[in-house]
């Protein structure tokens, strides 16, 4: 993932990989609908300060 506002460089964790950022994306909480939709709830938003396997597991 390619930031546009500052050109950071992030893997498919959303750890930091090149550019100005220091530190990993946020996470939210992302549910699949029956139709295929994704929703993101950006009202609950989690700060890390690094990437750990349990952070991927579905919930």
């Amino acid at each position: 993932f390619v930031c546009l506002c500052d050109g950071s460089v992030f893997d498919r964790y959303g750890v930091p990989r090149g550019g100005p950022a220091s530190r990993p994306l946020d996470l939210m909480r992302i549910d699949v609908q029956p139709d295929g939709t994704l929703v993101v709830d950006s009202a609950a938003i989690a700060e890390r300060a690094a990437f750990e396997p349990s952070q991927a597991k579905a919930r």
